[in-house]
């Protein structure tokens, strides 16, 4: 694990860059790493924010070795296209696949920008709410639901996210 500072043009320390070692290509030999940020918390002393860099970083490094840490960078959009990809390469049917792209770029404006470690129920349900606002009928954005929760099942299965975050939110009902 390498912790360095990272400071603005004024020469601040503005947060902390963890770099921990992922795995090795059995080809190529060339090493993988994983890095994740902390912020500096500018109302704490620098070495409270030092010490919370290195516990964030033995957490990160057991997340990494353990494969449980997601990749933090990818939106519900760029997972999406990724999964329905690898599903119509499983033998997805190709009206499904069809369906699941529309479905897609219908979402997208809602949750695609929101990255899948930040999609939380309570997000999916500003989501619904939205779409309802927007003049959605009800049994769309429940099927919208079934369509969320099949691409989060696959990331939670895919050690992305900790658990599927569409299981506990509040999609209105299937009638209506």
């Amino acid at each position: 694990m390498n912790i360095q500072e990272r400071r603005n043009k004024d020469g601040k320390i503005t947060s902390y860059r963890i770099r921990v070692f992922d795995h090795r290509d059995t080809q190529t030999g060339r090493q993988f790493f994983r890095t994740l940020s902390v912020k500096y918390d500018h109302d704490k002393s620098e070495a409270w924010n030092r010490k919370n860099a290195e516990k964030q970083g033995i957490i990160f490094e057991k997340q990494v070795e353990e494969q449980t840490a997601s990749d933090s960078h990818i939106t519900f959009d760029n997972y999406c296209d990724y999964a329905i990809s690898i599903k119509e390469k499983a033998g997805l049917s190709p009206s499904t696949v069809y369906t699941y792209n529309g479905y897609r770029q219908r979402v997208a404006p809602f949750i695609g920008h929101i990255q899948l470690k930040q999609l939380t129920p309570a997000a999916i349900n500003k989501a619904y709410s939205d779409m309802l606002g927007t003049g959605v009928f009800k049994a769309t954005v429940y099927q919208y639901h079934l369509f969320i929760h099949s691409m989060l099942a696959m990331a939670f299965k895919e050690n992305l996210i900790p658990r599927n975050y569409a299981s506990t939110a509040t999609p209105p009902s299937s009638s209506g």
